[in-house]
């Protein structure tokens, strides 16, 4: 599978760019550089926040 290889889809949906980086690094074949659940928290929090202002 080319996934196994390392391909991802590209970004040619109309979502926001930090998005789709976290959405790539959740895929990251090496699973240390994967971001934990509390990060991805932390990440998608102070957006909504920032958003709300």
């Amino acid at each position: 599978m080319k996934i196994c290889q390392g391909l991802r889809p590209k970004s040619n949906y109309k979502i926001p760019q930090l998005v789709f980086d976290i959405i790539n690094q959740c895929w990251d074949a090496d699973l240390s550089k994967r971001p934990k659940a509390i990060e991805l928290n932390s990440v998608i929090y102070e957006q909504i926040k920032e958003a709300d202002e």
